[in-house]
C-alpha cells in the first residue's frame, strides 16, 4: 500500500518538487479511507481540518441550491485533492463530496501538518506554495465561468453584480 500511496503522490500537483523522502515522512502520517459507491467523504456544512488526496476510484464534488437541488461541480481521480478551504481557513465546507465508484482516500489532518511544519519548515512551505498555486488556478477557472455566465445574462442584475465583484476582492472579517 505505502508504494501506491507513494506513486499518487509523486502524481499530485500538492506534492510537486517534494523529494521521495519528504514523500514518505507525509505518507507515515495519511490516515486513509475506503468508501462505497454514493457515501459522502465530505459533508456541506461539516468543518474537516484535513486535506484529502484520492487514491483510487472516482468522487463527484457537489453543490446545493434551492431551486436546482444537486448539482455535479466536478469529478475528482487519482492525485486530485479537496479539501483545503477548510485547511487553510477554517469555515464550514461549501459542497459535499460522494463517492463515484469505489473509493480511497488519504486523509492529511490539519493537526498533523501543524506538528509536520514545526520539524520540517521547508516541506510545510512546500506543500502551502502548491496548495496556494491549487487554489489560484482554481479561482482563475471560476473568474472565467463567472465572465462567460454574466456575458451571457447580459448582466440582467447588475447592482448583485457589482456586489459579488466587491465581497471576491476584500478580506473577510476575521472576527464573524
Amino acid at each position: 500500500m505505502q508504494s501506491a500511496i507513494l506513486s499518487i503522490m509523486s502524481q499530485s500537483d500538492l506534492f510537486q518538487g517534494c523529494t521521495t523522502q519528504c514523500h514518505r515522512l507525509i505518507a507515515d502520517r495519511l490516515q486513509i479511507h475506503s468508501f462505497a459507491p454514493g457515501s459522502t467523504i465530505l459533508q456541506a456544512g461539516h468543518s474537516d481540518r484535513a486535506l484529502w488526496i484520492v487514491l483510487l476510484g472516482q468522487c463527484r464534488v457537489v453543490g446545493l441550491t434551492q431551486d436546482a437541488g444537486e448539482i455535479e461541480l466536478a469529478q475528482l481521480g487519482p492525485s486530485s485533492i479537496f479539501g483545503e478551504l477548510s485547511f487553510f481557513a477554517p469555515a464550514a465546507h461549501r459542497v459535499s463530496v460522494l463517492a463515484k465508484t469505489e473509493v480511497q482516500v488519504a486523509q492529511f489532518p490539519r493537526d498533523d501538518f501543524d506538528r509536520l511544519s514545526q520539524s520540517h519548515v521547508t516541506i510545510a512551505h512546500q506543500l502551502t506554495c502548491n496548495a496556494a498555486t491549487i487554489l489560484a488556478r482554481r479561482l482563475q477557472r471560476m473568474d472565467e465561468l463567472i465572465c462567460r455566465t454574466v456575458a451571457e445574462a447580459r448582466i440582467a442584475h447588475h447592482s448583485e453584480w457589482h456586489e459579488f465583484c466587491q465581497l471576491m476582492h476584500t478580506t473577510p472579517d476575521k472576527t464573524r
